[in-house]
C-alpha cells in the first residue's frame, strides 16, 4: 500500500501516536474522508507487529474480544483469560477498534470486561467524532480514563490540498498539471477531503485529455464536479448535507477573498 500524503501536522500526530503505544489507550477521530484508517495503518508500521492486533468487528458474534486476543497470543481454547494473562505477563497489548462508532452496546461491555480482566490491554480507538459522545456513558469511564493520547484529524487546508493534488497528479497522472483557478474550484467543493479530491482530479484529467490537454483548467474541474455530483460516493449523507453546503460556501468565499488580495 502506498504511503499516505503526510503534512508536518500529520507527521507530528504520528510521532505522538507511536510514542503512546504501550503507555495507555489512544483515540483517533475525524470526519469521513480525512484518511483515519489509512494514516493509522501507516503509523502502526513503525510499531512491532506482535504488540498490537486489529479487532475484527464483523467476527465479534462468534469471536468475542477475549477470544481474538487469545488467538493473537497463541493461547489455546481452554482457560482463555488465565492463559492470556500469563502470556502477557504485564506486557502491554494494543487492540485496535476501527471504526469504533459502529460498536453495539454488547461489544462495548465486552471491551470493558476485557480491559478490567487484562489491565495490560489498551485500545486504539479509530472513528468519527461521534464516538466521543458514545463514550460519555458513566459505565465506559474505565475505557476513557485509560486514554493517554488523542488525535483529531482535519481535512487539508488550501495549501496542503494544493500540495496533495500536485503529488497525486504526479503519481497517478504523470504530466498532468492543475491551474490555480482549477484548484480553487476543486477545494471549494472537496474542502480538502482526500476521496472527493481524488475523484474530481481523475475525472478532470480525463476531461482535459478529451480536449487534448494535459493542463487541468477550471472548466475541467467544474465539468468533473457536475459529472460526479449526485453519485453515491460523492454526495454527503443527508445528515451532513446542510453543514457540507455551508462549509463549501464559506471555503469558496474565503478563496475568493484571498484571490482578490
Amino acid at each position: 500500500m502506498a504511503a499516505p500524503f503526510l503534512t508536518p501536522t500529520l507527521t507530528a500526530h504520528g510521532r505522538r501516536l507511536v510514542a503512546a503505544v504501550g503507555e495507555g489507550s489512544i483515540l483517533v477521530t475525524g470526519e469521513p474522508g480525512v484518511g483515519k484508517s489509512c494514516l493509522v495503518d501507516h503509523w502502526l508500521g513503525a510499531v512491532e507487529r506482535a504488540s498490537w492486533l486489529a479487532l475484527s468487528l464483523p467476527d465479534l458474534g462468534q469471536r468475542p474480544p477475549l477470544r481474538q486476543v487469545a488467538d493473537h497470543l497463541g493461547v489455546g481454547e481452554a482457560a482463555d483469560l488465565a492463559a492470556a494473562a500469563a502470556t502477557l505477563a504485564g506486557r502491554p497489548l494494543l487492540v485496535r477498534v476501527d471504526p469504533a462508532e459502529r460498536l453495539v452496546e454488547s461489544a462495548w461491555h465486552h471491551l470493558v470486561a476485557l480491559r478490567e480482566a487484562l489491565p495490560a490491554v489498551h485500545y486504539l480507538w479509530v472513528g468519527r467524532l461521534e464516538v466521543k459522545g458514545q463514550m460519555e456513558a458513566s459505565w465506559l469511564r474505565p475505557l476513557v480514563d485509560d486514554i493517554v493520547c488523542r488525535v483529531h484529524l482535519l481535512a487539508f487546508d488550501p495549501e496542503e490540498s494544493r500540495a496533495y493534488c500536485a503529488q497525486y497528479l504526479a503519481t497517478c497522472h504523470p504530466g498532468a498539471t492543475l491551474t490555480e483557478a482549477a484548484h480553487a474550484t476543486l477545494y471549494g467543493r472537496a474542502l480538502g477531503y482526500v476521496p472527493l479530491a481524488d475523484q474530481v482530479l481523475d475525472e478532470a484529467v480525463a476531461e482535459g485529455r478529451r480536449r487534448g490537454a494535459t493542463t487541468v483548467e477550471e472548466a475541467d474541474v467544474a465539468i468533473a464536479i457536475d459529472t460526479l455530483r449526485g453519485t453515491y460516493r460523492w454526495r454527503p449523507s443527508r445528515r451532513r448535507w446542510p453543514w457540507f453546503m455551508a462549509a463549501a460556501a464559506a471555503a469558496a468565499g474565503g478563496i475568493a477573498l484571498l484571490a482578490g488580495r
